[in-house]
C-alpha cells in the first residue's frame, strides 16, 4: 500500500521566534528545537523549543553557553 502524507499550515501560539535563515533544527519526539542562524546578516544565538501536541512556542533559556 502507498504512504500518503499531506501538509497544513497550523496556527502557532506563545513566544514565536523571530524569522531566519540558516538555523539549526532538531525533532526530538513531539519537540522541534531550533538554534541560532541569521537574521538580515545578523548572528542569532537563540534557541526555541515548539511543542506539536498544542503548537506553542516557548524560547529555551541556555546558561553557560557561548555560540561562535
Amino acid at each position: 500500500s502507498a504512504l500518503r502524507m499531506s501538509i497544513s499550515k497550523k496556527d502557532a501560539k506563545g513566544e514565536v521566534p523571530a524569522e531566519r535563515a540558516e538555523t539549526g533544527a532538531a525533532l526530538v519526539g513531539s519537540q522541534v528545537f531550533i538554534f541560532g542562524g541569521t537574521r538580515f546578516s545578523e548572528g542569532l544565538n537563540d534557541m526555541y523549543r515548539l511543542d506539536t501536541n498544542d503548537w506553542a512556542w516557548h524560547k529555551v533559556e541556555m546558561k553557560g553557553m557561548e555560540y561562535g
